[in-house]
């Protein structure tokens, strides 16, 4: 396959996205997430931290 060809083929694929892609996309989910993760950074906390604690289950 030519490099232009193999290129062009590449153009399409996107890396994945960054913590900070995850996060921001995290916040838009509502309100009350982003002002979760808002404190949480605040608080002084990584944006990578916050969004394992985003994944883990809430108890009740």
């Amino acid at each position: 396959m030519p490099i232009a060809a193999n290129s062009a083929a590449n153009s399409n694929v996107r890396p994945p996205p960054t913590v900070a892609e995850r996060l921001i996309a995290a916040a838009a989910t509502s309100p009350e997430v982003h002002e979760w993760i808002a404190r949480q950074i605040k608080a002084g906390r990584k944006p990578s931290e916050i969004l394992v604690l985003l994944h883990q289950p809430v108890l009740h």
